[in-house]
């Protein structure tokens, strides 16, 4: 069998689930090994996932935190804040003229 013909698109190793999900390898390994990622573990070097259940999982841990924030913003009654911008007041900067050298 000519292993050029086999499509692996559907398939990853752990390196390219690590890659799919932008986290490191033994994030990867850690996810499986708790059961929540199904993997089929060839051997000790080899694990295949599909890349349709890492879709999966990262969709519903995205729905999962974005339900969270809903609920924690519901009990704070607080507005949602919108990105780029900090909810922390800024602090002002500190006046640096009496380090400057003096000529």
């Amino acid at each position: 069998m000519n292993p050029r013909a086999i499509d692996t698109s559907e398939t990853l190793d752990v390196k390219g689930t690590a890659a799919l999900m932008r986290c490191g390898v033994e994030a990867v390994e850690q996810i499986i090994d708790t059961g929540a990622l199904p993997a089929l573990r060839i051997n000790q070097k080899r694990t295949v996932l599909l890349r349709a259940d890492v879709l999966a999982y990262i969709a519903q841990h995205a729905r999962e935190q974005a339900d969270h924030r809903r609920r924690v913003r519901m009990i704070d009654n607080t507005p949602a804040t919108p990105r780029g911008q900090s909810r922390r007041p800024q602090t002002p900067k500190p006046d640096l003229s009496r380090y400057e050298k003096r000529t």
